[in-house]
C-alpha cells in the first residue's frame, strides 16, 4: 500500500493508547516489548489516525565502549552526561505499510525533529544525541543511514536486566544522530555544572599518564633504588608498581599485597615491568620498602599527584593538617608514633605534600618547608589554631597567599581582643550570612559575622597582616533527643570582607572541617592506618604515601566513596581506576 509521505505525522501516544501500542509492538517487533529502564517516550506515526509506525525512546545504554570512545568520554564524564543521550529502543513500521518507499526514514526524521522538545517537557532534560542498535543478522540499518544517522561501532553483546547485565542475543551495530550541531562539544566538555550551579572539572582517568613524559612509571624510575646491584631479580619499578596497585585493590598489609600479586595475569605483570612473568615475592617487597628514602619518595609521589590534579586548573584552597600514625609506635625500644604534616587540596581532596614532624619539634616549624614548592599566589591556605603564629601568617602573606586560621586559647590575648571587637562593632559589621542544613539526625544553623581590620588596628593586635576576623556561631539540634549544642569559632585572615565576604569564609572554613572525613577518616577506617603494625625502617611512611597515592588516583578517577572504589577495583573487571592505570 503506497502512502503519501507528506501526510505522515509523528506524536507521543496518549495514555489511553499505551495498551494498543504495546500490543502492536508485541505482535510485530522481533524483540517484543516488556518496558524499558528509566525515562521513556512512546511515539506513533500516523496518517489520518491510521498508525503506520511505532517508536520508543528511552534512557541510553549505561556503558558502550564504542560510543564512549567516539565521544571521548571518561567514566566521570559519562556518569554526569549520560542523561544527555536518548536510546531509540524500538522502531516498527506496521505490516500494512512495509511497501511504502522511504517511509521508515521519513518517520525517523519527523521523530528526531521533535524529540528534544518532547523530552524536555516530559523529563525536564534536553538530550543532544540519540543512539540505537541494529541487529546485523536481520537488518542493514539502511533507513537510519538514509535519515542521516552515523554508524560508530558494535556493542559487546550484553543486555541490561534488573540485576545488572546478562548475555544478549549477539553484537549489534551502533548508530548515532546528533540533535544539535554542538552535541559533541557539549558531551566532551570537561566542565560540569551541578544542581547548585557550581562548576566542577571532570578529570579523565584515561588521560592519567602512566608511561612516557610525566607518567607514573617514569616518576617511579626517578626514585633511588636502595638495593645493592648484586642479585637483583626484580626491577625497582615493578616492586613499587605492584605495591601501589595492590593498595588500589584494597590490600592494606604486606601479606595482603603479596597474596594479591600472585593472581596477576601475564599482561598485568608485563604492564608492571615484572620480569620472567613473576611478581616480586613478599620478602622482596618488604625488604625494599624498609630501605627506601622516604623523603624522596614522599616528595616525588605527591608532586606527581599535584601535577595531575592541577593539570587544567589552579589550586583554590589548600588545607594544612597533621596526622599521627598510631600503629607505628613501639613500646619496646620506646619508639614514638610517627607524626606527619600534610597539605591537601580542598576541592580535589588529594594530598599534594607531606612531611614528617621530628620528635623534638612540632608542626609549627614544618609549615614553611611543607609549602615551599607550592605556588601560593591567590590561594587560600587553611590551618588549625596551632598555626596561629606571626611567622606562619607572614610567610603565606609574603608569597601572595591568603591564610585562614582558627584562633583559640593558644593565642589568648588575640582571642580576647577579637571577642572585644565583636562586642564593640556588633551593630557595624562588614559582612554577615546564615546557613542551615539538615542531616545525620540533626539540624544545624551557622551564623557568620565579620569585622574589617585596618593596618593600624592589626598592629595593635600584634598580627600586622590580619585584615578581617570572623565569628562563626554553630547551633546543632539533635532531632531524636531535642538536645541543642552551641559553639563559637573565631577565624583570622589577610583578605578583606570585599574580597571574601562572610558566605565565602564560611564555605572555606567548612571545607577545612571536612578534611577529617575526606582524608583522615578514609586512611584510618578504610585503609586501617591507625591499626597498621608496620614499624620497621622507612616502611610506615612509605606505606602512608602509598595510601595517599591510592586515594589520589581514585579521586582523580571520579571515585567519591573510596571504600566502594576499593571493592570495585578488586572485583569489577572494568574498574575505571584499574583501567586508568592501564592494567585492564
Amino acid at each position: 500500500m503506497d502512502l503519501n509521505l507528506h501526510q505522515v505525522e509523528v506524536r507521543p501516544i496518549l495514555p489511553n493508547e499505551r495498551r494498543q501500542w504495546i500490543e502492536l509492538c508485541q505482535a510485530h517487533h522481533y524483540l517484543g516489548y516488556s518496558g524499558s529502564f528509566g525515562y521513556q517516550i512512546l511515539y506513533c506515526a500516523h496518517i489520518d489516525n491510521t498508525w503506520v509506525g511505532l517508536l520508543a525512546f528511552s534512557a541510553c545504554a549505561l556503558a558502550l565502549k564504542s560510543r564512549d570512545d567516539w565521544i571521548g568520554w571518561s567514566p566521570a564524564m559519562r556518569s554526569v552526561r549520560s542523561n544527555l543521550i536518548v536510546n531509540n529502543s524500538r522502531f516498527l513500521v506496521t505490516p500494512n505499510s512495509h511497501n511504502t518507499k522511504n517511509l521508515a526514514s521519513r518517520v525517523l526524521s519527523l521523530a528526531i525533529k521533535r524529540l528534544a522538545a518532547d523530552w524536555r517537557e516530559a523529563h525536564n532534560l534536553e538530550p543532544v544525541l540519540v543512539e540505537t542498535f541494529v541487529d546485523p543478522s536481520r537488518f542493514n540499518g539502511t533507513c537510519y543511514r538514509a535519515a542521516g544517522w552515523t554508524e560508530i561501532g558494535m556493542t559487546a553483546g550484553y543486555k541490561r536486566v534488573a540485576e545488572g547485565f546478562a548475555e544478549g542475543s549477539g553484537t549489534k551495530k551502533i548508530f548515532v544522530m546528533p540533535l544539535r550541531k554542538d552535541a559533541l562539544e557539549i558531551l566532551r566538555s570537561p566542565w560540569h555544572t551541578d544542581l547548585r550551579g557550581e562548576e566542577h572539572f571532570l578529570f579523565d582517568p584515561f588521560s592519567l599518564p602512566i608511561e612516557g613524559q610525566d607518567g607514573l612509571i617514569d616518576t617511579l624510575k626517578t626514585i633511588s633504588d636502595p638495593r645493592s646491584r648484586m642479585g637483583r631479580q626484580h626491577s625497582f619499578v615493578s616492586i613499587l608498581g605492584v605495591t601501589a596497585c595492590g593498595m588500589l585493590a584494597g590490600a592494606r598489609t604486606f601479606d595482603a599485597i603479596g597474596e594479591w600479586s600472585k593472581n596477576l595475569s601475564k599482561k598485568q605483570l608485563e604492564k608492571l615491568r615484572c620480569r620472567m612473568n613473576r611478581a616480586p615475592s613478599l620478602t622482596t617487597i618488604k625488604e625494599t620498602l624498609y630501605r627506601i628514602d622516604c623523603e624522596e619518595f614522599d616528595r616525588k609521589i605527591n608532586a606527581w599527584l599535584a601535577r595531575q590534579a592541577l593539570k587544567n586548573s589552579q589550586a583554590r584552597c589548600i588545607a594544612v593538617d597533621g596526622k599521627t600514625l598510631r600503629g607505628s609506635s613501639n613500646s619496646a625500644p620506646k619508639k614514638p608514633a610517627i607524626q606527619l604534616l600534610s597539605a591537601l587540596l580542598h576541592d580535589e581532596k588529594i594530598v599534594v605534600a607531606q612531611r614528617v614532624v621530628e620528635q623534638k619539634t612540632n608542626e609549627i616549624g614544618e609549615v614553611k618547608s611543607l609549602l615551599a614548592n607550592m605556588d601560593l599566589s591567590g590561594v587560600y591556605v587553611t590551618l588549625d589554631a596551632l598555626h596561629c603564629q606571626k611567622d606562619t601568617m607572614s610567610h603565606i602573606h609574603e608569597r601572595g597567599g591568603h591564610f585562614v586560621i582558627t584562633v583559640k586559647n593558644n593565642q589568648k590575648t588575640l582571642l580576647n581582643d577579637i571577642k572585644d571587637l565583636f562586642e564593640l562593632y556588633g551593630n557595624d559589621l562588614a559582612s554577615t550570612c546564615e546557613e542551615k542544613s539538615k542531616g545525620h539526625g540533626r539540624v544545624e544553623t551557622r551564623q557568620v559575622q565579620s569585622v574589617e581590620i585596618d593596618p593600624a588596628m592589626a598592629e595593635m593586635l600584634g598580627f600586622p597582616h590580619i585584615r578581617q576576623v570572623c565569628k562563626i556561631d554553630r547551633f546543632a539540634r539533635l532531632q531524636s533527643k531535642k538536645i541543642e549544642r552551641q559553639e563559637s569559632v573565631y577565624v583570622a585572615t589577610n583578605v578583606t570582607a570585599a574580597q571574601a565576604p562572610a558566605a565565602t569564609m564560611l564555605s572555606i572554613v567548612r571545607q577545612h572541617w571536612r578534611i577529617e572525613n575526606s582524608s583522615h577518616h578514609v586512611r584510618d577506617v578504610t585503609f586501617q592506618e591507625d591499626s597498621s603494625q608496620i614499624r620497621t625502617g622507612s616502611a610506615p611512611r612509605v606505606m602512608a604515601t602509598f595510601r595517599n597515592l591510592a586515594i589520589g588516583v581514585m579521586r582523580l578517577g571520579g571515585e567519591e566513596n573510596i571504600a566502594s572504589g576499593l571493592r570495585n577495583n578488586a572485583w569489577a573487571p572494568k574498574s575505571a581506576t584499574i583501567r586508568a592505570l592501564g592494567l585492564k
